[in-house]
């Protein structure tokens, strides 16, 4: 049996759900095992990490998979971390590739060819009716649609200067290909995408759902027939869920490194 053990973002842990069951797919009995993502003391004072949430708590998932988590596990890890560090990763307790023999699995596997995977069966876990989704959803259905996302927050920080920009150029560059539609702008910096000035007046700036209700913003979005998107897997997770084939995306993920979470029918531009 593998226990692939979530982490990272809404987005990386999508990635491993998927994984997860790819795995099921084989035959294989799997697990998805929460315990960091559901522990925040764990992922801020020991991993120390940026803070997040499972995404268990956001979505459904329509499948017999198992779910749990346990101390144990968070022991395990401390251990595998430990026994790396003292044979210079020549040990490792717990595997990062599917093809090693370990029961425990810890890692990222961002592959898009598997949302199909989840595409059916992923459903919004909390209230998504609230008054203003439901007029947002409305009036995507009604009229041609572009959903656009920007990351900054934690992208700014000194120690993320490693993530490729999406700059103003590469939003003026996007819009000019995208063609017409009304465009629905998310972001974590709603005051400066505003400040820029590039959107048509009639835009609508989504700026409602936060904390509990952030992941409605990808259920938003993935409405939408066109996308353009960031280097985030936030959003890169709403066009796979969208089957849209009208999405641009930026060329590079990192500084210098090409954008690889990506589908062969996507426009990637750089800016």
């Amino acid at each position: 049996m593998k226990r692939i053990i979530l982490n990272g973002g809404t987005g990386n842990q999508l990635f491993q759900i998927a994984e997860a069951l790819d795995i099921m797919r084989t035959g294989e009995s799997v697990v998805i095992d929460d315990s960091i993502v559901s522990t925040q003391w764990f992922q801020k004072y020991i991993l120390k990490q940026r803070v997040v949430e499972s995404c268990l708590n956001f979505f459904y998932i329509d499948s017999d998979i198992k779910i749990t988590n346990s101390f144990f596990t968070l022991f395990y890890i401390l251990l595998s971390k430990l026994l790396k560090r003292l044979t210079y990763n020549h040990l490792k307790l717990i595997a990062d590739d599917r093809a090693c023999s370990g029961r425990y699995m810890l890692g990222y596997w961002q592959n898009p060819e598997l949302a199909s995977l989840l595409s059916g069966v992923l459903t919004s876990a909390r209230d998504n009716q609230n008054i203003k989704n439901s007029e947002i959803l409305d009036l995507i259905a009604s009229a041609p649609s572009v959903a656009i996302h920007i990351r900054r927050g934690d992208y700014l920080l000194p120690e993320n200067s490693y993530f490729y920009e999406c700059t103003e150029d590469y939003y003026l560059k996007a819009i000019s290909l995208v063609g017409e539609g009304r465009f629905y702008i998310f972001s974590d910096d709603i005051p400066w995408s505003k400040s820029i000035g590039i959107f048509p007046e009639d835009s609508i700036f989504v700026d409602h759902n936060s904390g509990d209700n952030s992941h409605m913003d990808m259920i938003l979005m993935s409405k939408c027939e066109k996308l353009i998107i960031a280097n985030s897997t936030f959003s890169i997770w709403a066009a796979l869920l969208s089957n849209s084939k009208h999405v641009i995306a930026p060329k590079y993920y990192y500084k210098g490194i090409e954008n690889s979470i990506v589908l062969p029918e996507w426009t990637l531009i750089e800016g």
